[in-house]
């Protein structure tokens, strides 16, 4: 899913484009609003996509926000998360397909996923067209 084609914009829109085409579209799928059988998946894309681009930023206005997390420590805790309510875990190796440059990447994951996972690579969310 290219998150850019589900909201209606370009890959360069404004924060402000972003989240007018979202507002727009949620309310004409909106399960509440609209009765076709298609209208709920729809609104669930709509919503994904609009993460997809909010969260890959975290804040949206431009600037950056560094974390510097240890990728075992977290790993570690995520599995004992997933563990004390019951989800088998383990050292999976998943596999990604960037939605915009059509990239492949591999990482490890502690639940495990039988599909290829589309995301926005880094590459494409560190250009600056991309960028709010």
């Amino acid at each position: 899913m290219n998150p850019f084609e589900v909201l209606g914009v370009s890959p360069n829109a404004t924060k402000e484009e972003i989240e007018n085409a979202f507002r727009r579209l949620a309310r004409k799928y909106h399960p509440d609003l609209n009765k076709s059988p298609e209208a709920r998946r729809k609104f669930e894309e709509i919503v994904q996509a609009y993460n997809m681009l909010k969260n890959r930023d975290l804040g949206l206005s431009g600037d950056t926000l560094e974390v510097n997390v240890n990728p075992d420590k977290l790993f570690n805790m995520v599995s004992e998360v997933l563990k004390q309510i019951g989800v088998k875990t383990g050292k999976y190796k998943i596999k990604y397909k960037c939605v915009i440059c059509g990239k492949t990447w591999e990482e490890y994951s502690p639940v495990e996923i039988n599909e290829i996972v589309e995301d926005i690579c880094q590459d494409c969310l560190t250009k600056s067209i991309y960028t709010f």
